[in-house]
């Protein structure tokens, strides 16, 4: 796996394991340390079996800014940082962070609490560091190598741990002083060199070389000066031309504008040219037409005159039959036969309540909706004693079921083939079942509506072999009729 991060700082990251096992530990210095340097370190130690106590450590040895901080403080920011890339690798939102490539750019900061540290006998050092010199530079190539101090949290007692801290703040005072050093070192030679030069520029073996190239500095200064007059020239004449060809662009896309403008106020003349010339012809067409309707409608009128004497003169007469028939009527005080000589209903009254039953209408209603259409349409009042009774109507109900049902058994029995079917459906709750016979003839003859409690198989067997029997008594009795009238006949 390449190390990018690692590789990007300086840092060898093949090395660390043997850096780590060895008993110095160079410090890399003031090198900002990313996010991404810290994940891909805590990579290779666990690819080496390594954990993040080990990395906590391994931090705070190479880089001098965690010297003074505590490995457990490293250890939990490291935790930290490996939740919210989890969060970011599950799209979630971090706030602070797009994505993590963010995450991992961003430097990876020390926490703020650091090991506490005692100032005792700081303004001594500082004193001898004055005073004596030497002490100084006694120091001097101590401070060179870059050395991190690390701290470890064992039991000791507090004697320990104060000098410790001691000698770690003697020795961040002395880091620093070495920088400050530094720097004035760097601000002294960059002077040297700038009095060096100075000293070889007024020498007198320069001046000739100096002159010579003074002359050819103008001369390329005038060339370069001419040219760039002339470059000024050429730009201002391009302005002036970028000018010109941005109003030219203005004038032609108004010119567009206005020959499309003009392009379609000459597509609605032809338009409008064209619609005028249809209309016209439409105009002539429909006064043609005018001229032909008022010359036929002379015609109907003449027409019209005759049959309108004609109309009143049948008007007339019909008034008259009016009369008649209403005279007639009164005269023969008409009354509706509803019964024969021996009190049974006509046969007219029978099919009509069976119709009326095969409408679905109910057995009580029958007689008051025969009243009802009599006296509506016929303008005949009935008497409830001209009418049947619901018990009779019943009878009559029965009769025509068995009339209907011994109709489709002589069917049935001059059918070469026939099918059976069957329908299912529930009705608040009752689940009925509806059985049809399909004739070879392709006529639908239902054998009626039969409530059950539930629809099984054996319930629809037993259903259909009630309506097979009955349908096959009925014709076994009917065909039964003729033979017992012929016995008695003869005996």
């Amino acid at each position: 796996m390449d190390y990018p991060f690692c590789n990007a700082i300086g840092l060898p990251i093949e090395s660390l394991l043997r850096l780590e096992d060895s008993a110095d530990h160079t410090s890399i210095g003031s090198i900002e340390l990313s996010n991404g340097v810290v994940l891909e370190l805590k990579h290779f130690l666990e690819k080496n079996g390594k954990g993040i106590w080990e990395l906590a450590q391994l931090i705070s040895n190479l880089f001098s800014v965690f010297a003074l901080t505590n490995p457990k403080s490293i250890q939990s920011k490291i935790h930290r940082l490996c939740e919210l890339k989890k969060k970011l690798n599950s799209k979630k939102k971090v706030p602070g962070y797009k994505n993590i490539s963010d995450l991992l750019s961003k430097s990876f900061e020390p926490p703020v609490k650091q090991v506490p540290t005692f100032s005792i006998a700081a303004n001594e050092l500082e004193h001898e560091q004055e005073e004596s010199p030497a002490n100084s530079s006694r120091f001097e190539p101590e401070l060179t190598c870059n050395t991190s101090v690390q701290t470890e949290t064992f039991d000791s007692d507090d004697e320990t741990v104060k000098s410790k801290n001691l000698l770690q703040y003697y020795s961040l005072k002395l880091k620093k002083k070495n920088e400050r050093l530094q720097r004035e070192i760097s601000v002294k030679q960059e002077k040297l060199k700038t009095q060096q030069d100075k000293i070889g520029y007024f020498s007198i073996r320069n001046i000739n070389k100096r002159e010579e190239k003074a002359r050819q500095t103008a001369k390329l200064l005038r060339a370069s000066k001419s040219v760039i007059k002339k470059q000024k020239r050429l730009l201002h004449k391009a302005e002036s031309q970028s000018l010109e060809l941005g109003t030219l662009k203005t004038d032609n896309e108004q010119l567009k504008e206005d020959v499309n403008k003009l392009s379609k106020t000459q597509d609605l003349l032809i338009y409008s040219q064209k619609m005028k010339l249809k209309v016209q012809k439409k105009v002539s067409s429909l006064k043609i037409q005018l001229n032909k309707m008022k010359a036929k409608s002379e015609d109907v009128k003449d027409e019209i005159e005759p049959l309108k004497l004609v109309l009143k003169e049948k008007d007339h007469q019909i008034e008259n039959l009016l009369l008649e028939i209403s005279i007639l009527k009164e005269a023969a005080n008409f009354n509706l036969v509803t019964r024969n000589k021996d009190a049974t209903f006509t046969d007219c009254v029978r099919l009509c309540v069976m119709e009326l039953s095969g409408l679905e209408v109910a057995v009580e209603k029958v007689s008051p909706v025969i009243q009802t259409v009599c006296k509506q349409l016929f303008d005949i009042d009935l008497d409830k004693s001209q009418l049947p009774s619901s018990t009779t109507v019943q009878s009559i109900v029965d009769e025509g079921h068995y009339i209907a049902k011994t109709f489709i058994s002589e069917r049935l029995d001059q059918s070469e083939n026939w099918g059976l079917n069957r329908d299912g459906t529930t009705r608040r709750k009752i689940k009925i079942v509806d059985t049809t016979i399909t004739l070879d003839s392709g006529n639908v003859m239902s054998l009626g509506f039969n409530r059950i409690a539930h629809e099984t198989a054996a319930t629809i067997t037993k259903v259909t072999q009630g309506h097979l029997s009955e349908l096959a008594g009925l014709n076994v009795a009917k065909k039964s009729i003729p033979l017992n009238t012929q016995e008695r006949k003869c005996c």
